[in-house]
C-alpha cells in the first residue's frame, strides 16, 4: 500500500494524513493497554478516538444555510396549493410574515395573492409582479424589499439583421435640382450663347455730361436686350458694353506701379469704361498741414469742371492739381502732378466711379 501520509509524496493530503495518524495512535494505544484495566484502556481509546472524530468531521462540508423567507416564492407556492388545509396554514404564515412590512411599503396582502395566483396559471414570472421582500430564515427580524431578481430567458436570443441602406428619392431629386441650379461661370464673357446666358449684339452711343464731363459710350439699352427667337421673345443678359439699366458705383486703388506715363502725366486704367467720375483721389508719404489739420490726402479736379476750378482758387485752403479721361481711352484717368506727388503706400490714387454692368443677374434664363 503506498504510504500517503509523507508529506512530500504526490497526492499526499493533510487532512487525510492527520487522519491516518489519529487512527495510527489508537491502535498503538490499544496494543500499549492490552494488559491494563479495562477502564483505563477505554478512557485512554476514548480520547484518541475524540481527534478521529474531529479530523473525520473537518472533511465534511458545512451544511448549507437555511435560505431566507421570500415572499415571491410563499406565493408562488401559496397559489400551487390545492388542499385547503395547508393553504389557510401558509397563507396565515405569509401574513404573519410579512403583513406588517407590506402594509408599511403600502402594499395589500389579498391583491398580491390575486396577482400571483393569476401569473402562476398564465405560466409567468412573479418576479416585477409581486414585490421581492424577504425575511431571515430564523423568522427573527423585520422583512425588508430588495429588488427584483433579474429574469434569466429561456428563449433563444433575438439575431439582429443588418442594416439595409434605401436611397431617399426626394433627397436625391432636391440634390440634383441644386445641382442645376448652379450656373456656370466663366473668366471672360462668352461671345455666344451658352445654356441661360444670352448675348446681345446690340448696343447704342449714349452721352452722358456730368459736372462738365461729357462721357460718350455704348451700351445696351433694356429694349435692345429684347429679341424674338422662333416666335419667343428672349431677354438678353450678357452685353461686352454693359446695360443701361444696370448702374454700380465702385472704387479702384491704384499704387505707384500701376501707373504709366504719357506726355510726362501719370496713368491709371480702370477696369470698367466709366460713365460717371465720382471723385478721384491722391495720398502722398509725407503729409501737410491744412488748416490747423495733418493730413496725406488730397482730392483732385476735373480739368473741364469748371465752376469747381473756381471754387477751388475762391474758397480751398490747398491748391489742388487737376485730372482728366484720356482723349483716346475713356478708360484711362490722367493725373497731373502739378503741386504734389502721390506716392503713398499701399495706394497712392483712388477713383470712384461709376459703370454700367456687362452681365445682369435679374435674368437667369431664356
Amino acid at each position: 500500500m503506498v504510504d500517503f501520509t509523507s508529506s512530500n509524496l504526490q497526492a499526499a493530503n493533510e487532512k487525510y494524513n492527520n487522519i491516518v495518524s489519529k487512527l495510527n495512535d489508537v491502535k498503538n494505544d490499544a496494543l500499549a493497554n492490552l494488559q491494563t484495566e479495562a477502564s483505563s484502556a477505554a478512557a485512554a481509546l476514548s480520547s484518541q478516538l475524540s481527534n478521529v472524530t474531529t479530523e473525520l468531521r473537518s472533511l465534511v462540508p458545512e451544511p448549507i444555510s437555511i435560505p431566507n423567507i421570500n415572499l415571491q416564492a410563499q406565493l408562488q407556492s401559496l397559489s400551487g396549493l390545492t388542499d385547503p388545509t395547508q393553504s389557510a396554514n401558509l397563507l396565515t404564515s405569509i401574513n404573519t410574515n410579512f403583513s406588517t412590512a407590506l402594509t408599511s411599503s403600502g402594499f395589500n396582502l389579498d391583491t398580491l395573492v390575486s396577482s400571483a395566483s393569476a401569473a402562476v396559471a398564465a405560466g409567468t414570472s412573479l418576479s416585477g409582479t409581486i414585490p421581492n421582500f424577504e425575511l431571515p430564515a430564523s423568522g427573527i427580524g423585520d422583512a425588508i424589499q430588495k429588488a427584483s431578481n433579474v429574469k434569466i430567458p429561456s428563449i433563444d436570443p433575438i439575431i439582429e439583421t443588418a442594416a439595409g441602406f434605401s436611397d431617399n428619392t426626394e433627397f436625391t431629386n432636391a440634390v440634383t435640382t441644386a445641382q442645376n441650379a448652379v450656373l456656370t461661370t466663366y473668366e471672360t464673357l462668352p461671345i455666344a450663347d451658352i445654356g441661360t446666358l444670352k448675348v446681345s449684339d446690340k448696343f447704342k452711343k449714349i452721352t452722358q455730361s456730368i459736372g462738365g464731363i461729357s462721357i460718350t459710350k455704348e451700351v445696351t439699352t433694356v429694349t435692345q436686350a429684347l429679341e424674338e427667337i422662333d416666335g419667343v421673345i428672349v431677354r438678353k443678359n450678357i452685353s461686352s458694353k454693359g446695360f443701361s439699366n444696370r448702374v454700380v458705383t465702385i472704387s479702384e486703388k491704384f499704387a505707384i506701379t500701376d501707373m504709366e506715363e504719357i506726355e510726362g502725366d501719370k496713368v491709371v486704367t480702370l477696369k470698367h469704361e466709366p460713365i460717371k467720375i465720382i471723385k478721384v483721389s491722391g495720398k502722398t508719404i509725407t503729409t501737410e498741414n491744412i488748416g490747423g489739420v495733418s493730413t496725406n490726402r488730397f482730392q483732385l479736379l476735373n480739368v473741364f469742371n469748371v465752376s469747381q476750378l473756381i471754387g477751388n482758387v475762391l474758397k480751398s485752403k490747398y491748391n489742388k492739381d487737376l485730372y482728366s479721361l484720356y482723349l483716346f481711352n475713356n478708360k484711362q484717368v490722367v493725373i497731373k502732378q502739378d503741386w504734389r506727388t502721390y506716392n503713398g503706400t499701399p495706394w497712392a490714387i483712388r477713383v470712384t466711379y461709376k459703370y454700367n454692368e456687362t452681365y445682369d443677374p435679374s435674368v437667369a434664363t431664356a
